[in-house]
């Protein structure tokens, strides 16, 4: 009988510190940058501005991905407003490319691309810019956060907790 007990109290500090964990994770995913993400590029011919909808990037989910490159005043091919800008599109996890599309030309300086990530974890945007010039964008891709686990967790938890304390009371009542 008591072994049962000693059981149930290890499988449920077992099952709790599982979800201490999954918070503790899913928290240091959500402090991550939020966009809309600007940064210049290596040679400080442009900016390059990068957001995203859904805000919140998780994967085997599809995702918007809005790039605006802005000259910068000391490049030298801001002579006309209406300089076409060349680029290419890349993400990538590693050495894994995730999407790559070449040769984007836009006029207006703003184009949309669409991804879907494979998994969580961190991943790069990368901007090529007329072939000599670069921006990388680091972005997080948040796991899941189970609250199907959860509710499962806190069930078994009541129901085991429940079947202590009607032991403990048919004990006091059988003496």
């Amino acid at each position: 009988m008591y072994r049962l007990s000693w059981i149930a109290l290890i499988i449920t500090v077992i099952v709790y510190a599982i979800i201490i964990v999954m918070i503790i994770d899913y928290k240091v995913y959500a402090d991550e940058e939020r966009p809309p993400l600007i940064k210049s590029t290596d040679n400080k011919n442009y900016m390059v501005e990068l957001s995203w909808e859904p805000v919140e990037i998780t994967p085997n989910r599809i995702i918007l991905f809005n790039v605006k490159i802005i000259p910068s005043s000391n490049n030298n091919n801001n002579s006309s407003s209406n300089n076409v800008i060349v680029y290419d599109f890349i993400v990538k996890s590693d050495d894994n490319i995730i999407k790559k599309v070449n040769g984007v030309r836009v006029i207006d300086k703003i184009s949309t691309h669409t991804v879907e990530f494979p998994s969580a974890g961190r991943f790069n945007v990368i901007i090529n810019i007329n072939e000599h010039d670069s921006v990388t964008f680091n972005v997080l891709v948040a796991p899941e956060f189970p609250s199907t686990v959860i509710v499962t967790v806190i069930v078994i938890s009541l129901a085991i907790i429940l079947s202590k304390l009607s032991l403990r009371i048919n004990n006091l009542y059988s003496r």
